[in-house]
């Protein structure tokens, strides 16, 4: 996997200027320029050498009821398993387990269960306050190295 830079903390475009990460995240500069505009994403190093990706959520990715969007919920699946595998989305799979409310941080570890020359097989368990809130796996073609 190729080594994630990340940003110093600062002020965000979703997220309070006075927000901080729980121990251990970083900011994680825009990734582009769909997953930029969605939220302001943190990252984390585990000791094992795997990464957790968290979020914020915010008043711009909830629905009517006070609740992370679904879309936005799908947005951050997906982000959170192509981010670690360095892969393209062939499928995207994703079960919502509870609600998450406009205020809570949301993280997901990532697993990659096999990689192969053509695909790479990964899933994750979203979690908010220790709770499991959103079960997602995917399937995903390695990007080629660019020269």
């Amino acid at each position: 996997m190729r080594h994630i830079d990340a940003a110093p903390t600062g002020e965000f475009g979703w997220v309070p200027p006075d927000f901080t990460p729980p121990p251990g995240f970083v900011h994680l500069p825009g990734p582009g320029q769909f997953i930029g505009r969605s939220a302001d994403y943190f990252i984390r190093r585990q000791d094992d050498g795997n990464h957790t990706l968290g979020t914020l959520i915010c008043e711009g990715q909830s629905n009517t009821q006070g609740y992370a969007h679904g879309g936005f919920l799908m947005t951050f699946a997906d982000f959170a398993l192509t981010i670690i595998t360095m892969g393209i989305t062939i499928n995207l799979t994703a079960d919502f387990i509870r609600p998450v409310k406009v205020g809570e941080w949301i993280e997901a570890q990532v697993v990659t269960r096999k990689r192969t020359a053509n695909l790479i097989f990964a899933d994750a368990m979203a979690t908010t306050n220790g709770r499991e809130v959103l079960r997602m796996s995917g399937v995903f073609k390695p990007v080629p190295n660019r020269t």
